[in-house]
């Protein structure tokens, strides 16, 4: 994956989105996880582990964000 959906201009999406079978939607809640953790931790996790599959089955996989 070359950028999240969110980061590509209209070109971009419009070239992307015809090669693309499916796109990943990250889903994540916002937690308190105690004084030494983000609460975007799980968001974190998520957008990043969404990623990694995108980019193992690009182009065929586009991430929104």
């Amino acid at each position: 994956m070359k950028q999240p959906i969110g980061q590509m201009t209209g070109p971009e999406l419009k070239f992307r989105a015809k090669q693309a079978m499916a796109a990943l939607i990250p889903i994540a809640g916002l937690k308190d996880h105690g004084p030494h953790l983000a609460i975007s931790t799980e968001i974190e996790i998520t957008e990043e582990y969404a990623s990694n599959v995108a980019q193992r089955l690009s182009p065929y996989v586009l991430v929104t964000q």
